[in-house]
């Protein structure tokens, strides 16, 4: 049974937010919405300083990461958080909340400016079929899986095996646009504080998760 939705977007500035000061004397917002409390903590909104980026660059090295990827990885990490991006985040929470209401044994969200890539001359049929025959793929060798990203970009961090011929193990990799969360997924996210607290772009909390060791 396939069940399909559109979400509505958040404007997170026009949310009642009770503001104080966190540890660095930055704005920490909190509000209550749709019955869950979301606090958005400014204390983590601005890029890194310039003796971070040198201790991120050294440590990125040391790490064996793509060095070739360091300019594109500096500037995502670069551009500070917003209330746009807290909205985003906001948006994409209640969504996987709605899915772990129901029944659904997975979810597959497309942010509205996504679309498939016109190389590889598929519609979203194509990419829906393909993406439930990798699930199937997976369940049937009995790998457990908790997010999936659609569509492949270069992985700045180490990747791990390949599960199937299309699904790998991916390392550091931003992929918001299009993604999969499995019902156990959706159950450890929503049980961790992690989503309801937005310090950095959502995407780049995601793909911090993915880094191995």
């Amino acid at each position: 049974e396939l069940d399909a939705d559109f979400t509505e977007g958040v404007v997170a500035k026009e949310l009642p937010w009770k503001t104080g000061l966190g540890l660095r004397q930055q704005c920490v917002h909190t509000t209550e919405f749709r019955g869950q409390v979301y606090v958005a903590d400014e204390e983590l909104w601005q890029g890194p300083s310039k003796n971070e980026i040198e201790q991120m660059r050294e440590e990125f090295t040391r790490s064996g990461w793509n060095t070739s990827l360091w300019r594109a990885f500096l500037q995502d990490c670069s551009e500070p958080n917003s209330w746009g991006y807290v909205g985003c985040q906001l948006a994409h929470v209640e969504a996987w909340r709605s899915a772990l209401e129901s029944s659904a044994d997975w979810l597959l969200v497309c942010e509205d400016d996504v679309c498939p890539m016109p190389l590889f001359d598929l519609d979203w049929t194509d990419v829906w079929s393909i993406v439930a025959e990798q699930i199937v793929q997976l369940r049937a060798l009995n790998e457990p899986w908790d997010l999936l990203f659609v569509g492949k970009g270069s992985s700045v961090s180490a990747e791990g095996k390949m599960l199937t011929p299309l699904v790998a193990e991916c390392g550091y990799n931003i992929k918001m646009h299009c993604y999969c969360v499995s019902r156990r997924g959706l159950s450890s996210l929503l049980k961790s504080e992690l989503p309801f607290h937005a310090i950095r772009p959502q995407d780049e909390i995601l793909a911090a998760l993915n880094v191995k060791g």
